[in-house]
């Protein structure tokens, strides 16, 4: 049986028909708390790394990636600028401890 509002298999459970996609159930209701979240493009950028990053366990991989991630998305002199900055902080650091 196919859901009359997406269009996806509905499945069958005890009592009702419902659709695992959108929630609907045959009796006309819906099953609210379900959200389809869809991957921001920082998520999809950073795969795996993105829970690491996000939650700053490993401020140098977001350090890094930080002016990548806008050469990538145009922003090429902003992403430059820093880039080379970045490079610079970390000489400085290198030399501090030293």
């Amino acid at each position: 049986m196919k859901c009359p509002r997406c269009g996806k298999n509905m499945l069958k459970a005890n009592h009702h028909v419902f659709c695992s996609h959108c929630g609907y159930l045959d009796n006309g209701k819906q099953i609210h708390g379900y959200e389809e979240k869809q991957a921001s493009d920082l998520e999809i950028y950073l795969g795996n790394d993105y829970d690491t990053i996000v939650r700053n366990n490993n401020p140098k991989s977001c350090f890094l990636f930080g002016p990548l991630y806008l050469w990538i998305r145009g922003f090429l002199i902003l992403g430059f600028l820093l880039q080379v900055l970045e490079i610079y902080i970390w000489y400085l650091f290198i030399s501090y401890e030293n």
